[in-house]
């Protein structure tokens, strides 16, 4: 079963140096910005003036936004609003895998030291699947905890230019996507 040590190392490998890539979905207008959140969503309000608001969404419009901070109502229109941050979840497809690479690796690298060449082929696929859903699964319950503050919504400069320069990863790509706004 030694033979398998190096290929549970390889697989272990892959897996750090993976890296995931999520759409980062940052509205320009309340129009966009009326499919990221909804009413009852909490979020941050940036005033142009560096002042900050953060409370429940009331109503959102195409030209204003109403949000409720300690039972006072505010009401703002897109014009004086610079960003807007949410708290949003970490995604639980990449503690699903983190989770099932890592203890099926450790679990097949352990097996492969306790069997010494003597257990069946069956029996560590068996285990590795075994402890890969497990792991999965531990992965998932970490990431539900984890939450961020992300930008999802920032006011377009309407005077100059501006380029975004984004990062494209994924399992068949990668390289840089370049958008241009006037």
């Amino acid at each position: 079963m030694t033979r398998f040590l190096p290929l549970f190392v390889a697989v272990m490998l892959t897996g750090t140096f993976a890296v995931p890539a999520n759409a980062q979905g940052v509205a320009t207008s309340f129009t966009e910005l009326r499919l990221l959140v909804s009413p009852g969503d909490t979020v941050t309000v940036h005033h142009h003036g560096g002042e900050q608001t953060k409370g429940k969404i009331l109503s959102l419009s195409p030209t204003s936004i109403a949000i409720l901070t300690r039972g006072e109502r505010h009401d703002l229109d897109e014009g004086d609003v610079s960003v807007i941050v949410q708290r949003r979840q970490d995604s639980l497809k990449n503690g699903a895998l983190w989770g099932a690479g890592i203890t099926s690796v450790v679990f097949g690298i352990g097996l492969a030291q306790v069997c010494e060449g003597e257990c069946g082929s069956a029996v560590l696929v068996s285990g590795v699947l075994f402890y890969a859903g497990l792991g999965a699964g531990i992965g998932v319950g970490i990431d539900a905890m984890i939450t961020s503050p992300r930008v999802i919504f920032e006011k377009a400069s309407s005077s100059s230019s501006r380029l975004r320069v984004s990062p494209l990863v994924g399992p068949r790509r990668r390289g840089v996507a370049l958008s241009m706004a006037f």
